[in-house]
């Protein structure tokens, strides 16, 4: 994520969206030369691997997430995501654990 690690800090007017953390999170993958990979996020990265998996099925073997929040309205195609056939349970499943 942008501002952390050794990436730099965006400008303080920098607009976050979760469609500019996604397309972070491909050029990195694209960087590395990987096409297809497990994907697993923690806390707001969990809920990134979310629209990730929402918007590009076809890039993730697998997706698991960790103390995500479940605010979603911040995501674009959560609703027209129900018709998709790439995120049927066969294809993409969501698992909730809780630790307790």
């Amino acid at each position: 994520m942008r501002g952390f690690g050794q990436s730099s800090v965006p400008p303080r007017d920098y607009r976050w969206t979760f469609e500019g953390l996604v397309d972070d999170l491909l050029k990195v993958a694209d960087a590395a030369g990987v096409e297809r990979f497990h994907l697993v996020g923690e806390s707001i990265g969990g809920t990134v691997a979310l629209a990730c998996a929402l918007a590009h099925p076809q890039r993730l073997l697998s997706l698991n997430t960790s103390e995500k929040s479940l605010g979603l309205q911040g995501i674009s195609g959560v609703k027209e995501s129900l018709a998709v056939p790439e995120l049927a349970p066969s294809r993409l499943s969501l698992k909730r654990t809780d630790a307790g």
